[in-house]
């Protein structure tokens, strides 16, 4: 007891313990000697270097353990900024505790006006409601979403289309304190996909009574829409051709020209003698379902969303 009060004292004295990593020799050697002659009146037979050094030891592994946590918070922090996408945490009332600059530049807030923000502020009733049924599932199963889309609210009024996944946020003891989620910014893929689909509506009234194949693509070359006639022309129904790639659908020889031809389209794109209306006419050489092979003369022409950009392709084979 005498043993644990004098040190208690001596930690007292000097404030933090850290003192004795830069201890020196003489002060050392004095410290030794007198816990030694204190353990030897009080019968306690552990040596006072032996019970020094697994202090000092206790000590070093306690720093360094500090500074490893340090370390990792910092590369933790440094990577949340690095990533395109955007972080954010929520308590369990929907308000902001945490989150990245990239969500700040989502948002269109500044990090102190974010800070705490509420999800009522920045989504309307319907987006509201969505999100809370996505939340309150998370919530009761703990088991997370992992991709669900919803609209936001910018400070300058713009609303822009955000998809992402949430999952729940537990503190050291397992108990729920909000949810974390990741957040891009799909404005503009949904615009083109809308701008798409209006382009489908519209080709498709026109297509479903002529006996030429029309038909829409994506930009990534992906049939969206091909007209009920490719029954006639190719053997396949829609459902079947929708599936098929160009490689499928043409020779090799007629898809090296479509590609080709299609790649100095987006090329002049990029130019100052871009055509918006521009389109191309070739002959190509298609495949049958009953593996014959037929040509055809497909005309091409890009379908464009409200700012002019590309956002599918249009082609008509007769």
């Amino acid at each position: 007891m005498r043993f644990v009060l004098l040190l208690g004292g001596i930690f007292v004295a000097y404030g933090n313990p850290a003192w004795l990593l830069h201890i020196d020799n003489a002060l050392e050697k004095w410290l030794v000697m007198s816990i030694n002659f204190l353990l030897l009146n009080t019968g306690v037979s552990i040596t006072a270097a032996f019970m020094l050094n697994s202090l000092k030891t206790a000590l070093f592994n306690e720093q360094k353990t500090s500074k490893n946590l340090q370390e990792s918070e910092e590369k933790y922090r440094t990577l949340l900024e690095d990533i395109q996408e955007g972080y954010f945490e929520d308590d369990l009332a929907g308000n902001f505790i945490f989150f990245n600059d990239t969500l700040c530049r989502i948002m269109g807030y500044p990090r102190k006006e974010l800070m705490g923000m509420n999800n009522r502020q920045y989504m309307d009733k319907g987006e509201l409601k969505k999100v809370f049924q996505v939340y309150n599932k998370v919530y009761t199963t703990e088991e997370p979403n992992k991709g669900f889309g919803w609209q936001i609210k910018r400070k300058d009024g713009v609303k822009r289309y955000i998809e992402g996944s949430v999952s729940l946020l537990k503190d050291s003891s397992g108990k729920p304190i909000g949810f974390r989620g990741i957040a891009h910014d799909i404005t503009e893929r949904k615009k083109a996909e809308d701008a798409l689909k209006e382009s489908e509506n519209k080709y498709r009234l026109l297509a479903d009574n002529i006996h030429d194949v029309i038909f829409v693509m994506d930009m990534n070359y992906n049939y969206t829409y091909i007209s009920p006639s490719v029954k006639i022309l190719r053997g396949y129904e829609p459902e079947e051709a929708l599936k098929h790639t160009p490689a499928e659908t043409l020779t090799p020889s007629s898809v090296d020209l479509a590609l080709r031809t299609l790649s100095e389209i987006m090329e002049m794109e990029k130019s100052k003698h871009k055509d918006i209306n521009i389109s191309r006419t070739l002959q190509l050489e298609m495949s049958r379902k009953d593996g014959t092979t037929f040509w055809v003369e497909t005309t091409a022409s890009l379908i464009r969303d409200e700012n002019q950009r590309p956002v599918g392709i249009y082609g008509r084979n007769t």
